[in-house]
């Protein structure tokens, strides 16, 4: 992506890939390696990941751009360079301060009492070029 570009500043560029031709956010021009982002409408639905544990203690992640690879379409559910998280858990020995795109959970059985088992992620695409492949699966893990 960097060779073909001339400008090297951070900002919307089009990029043509096998066929597509979106506009992205282009991030980390000055590194010689950057990265392809979808901004997120502000006037969609927060794109938020959340998970609450067992202890209640509960982890928000809200996205406002997400890295896409402009010529396979993937997005990186493990990229937060657009996010900013509210909460923190603990999990074993780990403090976690964000969840991945896409994630919604709750480690908790759904007969707990006074338990939030009703987490949803979000994930919005509205205002953008893009939607999930209605092909696409989600899975469900655990307690069902």
């Amino acid at each position: 992506m960097y060779a073909a570009l001339a400008f090297h500043q951070d900002g919307n560029y089009k990029l043509w890939c096998n066929g597509h031709d979106f506009e992205y956010y282009c991030a980390g021009m000055q590194t010689g390696s950057p990265n392809a982002y979808v901004s997120l409408s502000p006037t969609a639905l927060n794109t938020t990941s959340r998970y609450t544990g067992a202890d209640k203690q509960t982890v928000e992640t809200h996205f406002t751009k997400l890295r896409v690879d402009p010529c396979t379409l993937h997005v990186d559910m493990l990229d937060r360079t657009f996010s900013t998280s509210v909460g923190r858990r603990v999990a074993g020995n780990n403090i976690i301060d964000w969840e991945p795109l896409g994630i919604a959970g709750s480690c908790v059985a759904p007969a707990t009492p006074g338990c939030d088992t009703g987490v949803t992620g979000i994930i919005d695409l509205s205002g953008t070029s893009f939607a999930i492949k209605n092909t696409s699966q989600f899975t469900v893990q655990g307690i069902k």
